[in-house]
């Protein structure tokens, strides 16, 4: 960034829902901020749209994210109208996603990034145009090989940055908790089956069977909400349908 510049990055995510790639969005949008550069959140909105604004990261919401037919025009006017904005730098947030960003790339004539936060389904693989995209980031050593290997992405192409944690709100959480109180064990997230909600299933059970004291809670939405409610039942544990509003 030069010297009396403000850097402009648009961010393309999906639904502002409960899940890690929307805490990664918008701990790098707010660490974009005190850095001085200007986020620009382009979304389909959802619950948790409240966050954003709370920390001062402009998010433009639009319907044309997510649907085939619709997006390819509207898609295209939302770009031509952010187009005077003079971005810098598209970042995709997931790879869901990366076929807008690298219309927006094309059509802003600026490169693109993807980060890339799940394992391939096999003989999955990215579509993409190397004159745009210009990296690929992966939130784990074992993400990176798993893109390289089952998507069959380029080595050279793809770099790891680890999802980083916010210790000063995980100091403020310590510090508000009462030991006298059984301890509240949680995850939020997508109910899908790459998230593995079974194996802490499975370890709250053994936990609760030792004889020691918490509470448990499963909360997100999606496909795998009536199979990992099964085993629930005889864990004592109680699985929510919820969203997440920070």
């Amino acid at each position: 960034m030069g010297e009396g510049t403000v850097d402009k990055v648009l961010l393309i995510a999906g639904e502002l829902s409960a899940r890690g790639s929307v805490t990664y969005t918008l701990n790098l949008a707010k660490g974009l901020l005190g850095k001085g550069c200007e986020p620009l959140v382009v979304s389909k909105g959802g619950p948790l749209l409240g966050a954003f604004e709370r920390v001062g990261v402009q998010v433009d919401r639009t319907d044309a994210l997510g649907k085939p037919i619709y997006d390819l025009f509207a898609f295209r006017r939302y770009l031509r109208s952010i187009a005077p904005r003079d971005l810098k730098l598209v970042h995709v947030q997931t790879h869901a996603q990366l076929r807008h960003g690298l219309r927006a790339g094309r059509m802003l004539n600026i490169p693109v990034v993807l980060t890339v936060h799940h394992f391939f389904e096999p003989g999955e693989t990215l579509r993409f145009s190397k004159k745009y995209l210009r990296g690929i980031l992966a939130v784990s050593q074992a993400i990176r090989e798993d893109i390289v290997n089952t998507a069959k992405i380029p080595r050279e192409l793809v770099r790891v940055a680890r999802t980083g944690i916010d210790m000063e709100a995980a100091e403020a959480c310590r510090a508000r908790r009462n030991p006298g109180k059984v301890p509240v064990i949680g995850t939020i997230g997508m109910l899908t089956r790459v998230k593995g909600n079974e194996y802490f299933i499975k370890a709250a059970r053994e936990v609760l069977d030792r004889g020691h004291k918490a509470h448990f809670v499963v909360a997100g939405k999606g496909e795998e909400n009536a199979r990992l409610r099964k085993p629930v039942s005889y864990t004592h544990l109680r699985a929510h349908e919820t969203s997440l509003h920070l």
